[in-house]
């Protein structure tokens, strides 16, 4: 490569990777020169390299445009050929600052603004140039190569034995919940099985597009669950004060991964609370919680080095709850139960044998969805689910009486009786994972949700991204679910710029319904004929007219 830019946001770690790989150069014989300070000259076998930490900051008096304009001079021209690199080039920049640069020397960079704006979106390189867009990078996908996740190897380096060492000889060591979290993590079994888990609450966050998970973010949110945000002395003066068994309680991993009960402003743990298993129900677990002791719900995995200051803090919140329905407020006696059984909620979620952890995610969908985009190709059966379910959320009660295509509802009338609904062909519909990184070398890629795309006759293409939140609501939708207007409101607002894309493309029938059981299709002939057809029996329904002020008046 001629040029390797990496690009992406804030805590994304792309300084960070450009000094490690110099601290690797210096170790196999290279040498570095720091003269320039933000950056570094290096030689390396017979190569010069030429880095810039961070391409968004100024130098000394020299200003961003001028270090930029100088570092991206041998890139200039109309077509690569011109291009005089002696060294190679690495720059990290954030993605905002890049674009607007070159985008305001559009002239001078011509083909180097061509080249990048390809590799943002697709992350191929080209021209002797890598851009690798850490946007596209996701935490929780599986790299075989590199033993797990980003995330997965995260928590292995966190609670490495090697940094823990001094708490054994801690006067809390056998209550402390930081040494407890650690040693979850450190079970060679179970503590495998307790990531797992706490990798699909992170892989359900990054399904519903809300967020993109930087390594910063994710060592934020991951260190809060360890340690919460004490150091060693404030963890013993927390555990002299007997009146902090709840925020002791909240501190333990099961609860701390999601932040606890406490608000808090990180923007990671903020999602992660909106997927916490602990605020789901199940009445028959939940009663087995509530009104048994701790030990109750399940078998659980065993840690053998790990103590159970968790229980003893948990059987005295057992003890503590108020059971006498006369002298205490029904509010403050129901949120009591709650917190109790959410905690154990989520206990059980992490440390159960079964794989009835599934069940308890806040989605019922969310394990359908992993599952598709792990595979190679999707099922055959997933497109029709699909458009079934959106016929669905159109009022269809019975779309099957469609033979799978979609019916997009042309306009709600109040106090309408009549349903008129366009038609478009099942076959001209795609759907497939939707994976913006799927070309890209550098970086590990999970897809981000399932794509719908249509291919019009008259150039009205249209895509619809499916997160996990709008799969929810349509797989709901197939299984009988009425969402409230609320839920409607949401669920049509990610579907509008769809529908409008669909709809813009001319038409020659509309489905008439009063039931959303029966049908009735009124088509234009060739010839300017309108004809009402019974869809039910297939047969003409009688009505043919001349124009279409007819047969509105007609029907």
């Amino acid at each position: 490569f001629k040029l390797v830019i990496i690009t992406g946001n804030a805590g994304d770690g792309k300084t960070a990777f450009l000094q490690k790989l110099e601290l690797y150069a210096a170790e196999c014989g290279g040498t570095l020169d720091h003269s320039r300070g933000n950056g570094c000259v290096m030689q390396f076998e017979d190569r010069t390299y030429l880095s810039n930490y961070d391409g968004s900051q100024d130098e000394g008096e020299e200003t961003n445009d001028a270090v930029l304009e100088a570092f991206f001079a041998p890139y200039a021209g109309d077509d690569d050929s011109q291009w005089n690199t002696r060294e190679i080039r690495l720059i990290a920049i954030n993605e905002g600052r890049l674009i607007d640069f070159l985008t305001s020397r559009e002239a001078q960079f011509a083909h180097l603004h061509e080249v990048i704006d390809k590799g943002l979106k697709t992350g191929q390189p080209d021209s002797g140039v890598a851009l690798v867009n850490l946007n596209l990078r996701s935490v929780v996908a599986d790299v075989p190569e590199k033993e797990g996740s980003i995330l997965e190897r995260q928590i292995q380096r966190l609670t490495a034995p090697k940094f823990w060492q001094a708490c054994q000889t801690c006067e809390i060591a056998d209550r402390c919940y930081a040494l407890h979290n650690a040693q979850t993590f450190q079970d060679p079994i179970a503590g495998l099985k307790v990531t797992e888990r706490l990798k699909t609450l992170y892989q359900l966050t990054h399904l519903r597009n809300r967020l993109h998970i930087t390594l910063r973010d994710l060592r934020s949110a991951l260190s809060f669950m360890l340690i919460s945000d004490r150091s060693c002395e404030d963890i013993k003066a927390l555990y002299k004060n007997s009146g902090t068994r709840l925020a002791i309680l909240d501190s333990y991993y099961f609860n701390s991964w999601r932040g606890g009960d406490q608000p808090n402003v990180d923007r990671l743990i903020s999602l992660l609370k909106e997927v916490d298993i602990g605020a789901a129900t199940d009445a028959r677990l939940d009663r087995s919680l509530d009104f048994m002791a701790p030990t109750a719900g399940g078998k659980r995995f065993t840690f053998d080095q790990r103590a159970n200051y968790d229980q003893d803090i948990l059987s005295a919140a057992f003890d503590d709850l108020p059971r006498d329905y006369q002298t205490i407020r029904e509010r403050d006696r129901f949120q009591s139960h709650r917190n109790y059984v959410a905690s154990l909620r989520r206990r059980f979620f992490f440390e159960q044998r079964t794989d009835g952890w599934q069940q308890m995610l806040p989605y019922r969908s969310a394990s359908y969805l992993l599952t598709l985009l792990q595979q190679e190709a999707l099922p055959d059966n997933a497109l029709p689910r699909i458009l079934a379910a959106i016929n669905r959320g159109e009022g269809l009660a019975n779309p099957e009486r469609l033979n799978g295509d979609l019916a997009i509802q042309v306009r709600t009338v109040d106090k309408g009786t009549i349903g008129s609904y366009r038609i478009f062909d099942k076959d001209r519909f795609i759907l497939s994972a939707h994976d913006d990184a799927h070309a890209a070398r550098f970086v590990e890629r999970m897809p981000s949700g399932l794509q719908l795309s249509y291919q019009g006759l008259h150039s009205n293409d249209a895509k619809l991204l499916i997160d996990l939140d709008m799969f929810e609501m349509l797989e709901r939708l197939n299984n009988g679910y009425r969402p409230s207007i609320e839920q409607t409101q949401g669920y049509y607002l990610s579907l509008v710029v769809f529908k409008n894309i669909l709809a813009s493309a001319p038409y020659q029938e509309v489905l008439l319904t009063t039931s959303g059981h029966d049908f009735y299709r009124v088509s234009r002939e060739d010839n300017g004929q309108l004809q009402l057809t019974d869809l039910n029996t297939n047969v003409n329904a009688g009505v043919s007219v001349a124009n279409e002020e007819e047969v509105y008046g007609t029907v």
